[in-house]
């Protein structure tokens, strides 16, 4: 790898999350309501990429269109938080070399600090969740 990440092409992530890989079932659980097989059939369809960083950390996210071109969504990351900070820049290039002019994410209130001093805006949220019976 000569670059500080790699991208996990569509039908390895797929594979590897039909076998239930340990890091990949961080991330599905992460991302918070797919189940197994759902999440494979998202990243063999390419709706869900994962990025692997030469410092350990991986990254789920989603690659979509918005109004002013492509936009990098941060689902969910694995790794602990100074090596995920260190992989940010690493992770704006890779953003750009998939043609995405925006990156954006929806984390916990740790995350602030870190997102800042990478000049990063942050804007509060709340998240509201209820499982319907």
């Amino acid at each position: 790898m000569d670059k500080e990440w790699l991208w996990i092409d569509a039908s390895t992530a797929a594979a590897l999350a039909f076998k239930q890989d340990v890091t990949l079932e961080i991330l599905r659980k992460g991302y918070g309501y797919l189940g197994p097989e759902q999440f494979a059939k998202q990243l063999g369809a390419n709706d869900l990429r994962i990025i692997i960083f030469k410092n350990k950390c991986v990254a789920l996210t989603q690659i979509v269109d918005y109004e002013d071109g492509l936009v990098m969504n941060i689902l969910t990351v694995k790794g602990d938080i100074k090596h995920c900070e260190e992989a940010i820049k690493y992770l704006e290039l890779a953003a750009k070399e998939v043609g995405a002019n925006l990156i954006v994410s929806v984390g916990h209130a740790g995350w602030a600090r870190v997102m800042k001093r990478q000049g990063y805006e942050i804007e509060p949220r709340l998240l509201m969740r209820k499982v319907l019976k």
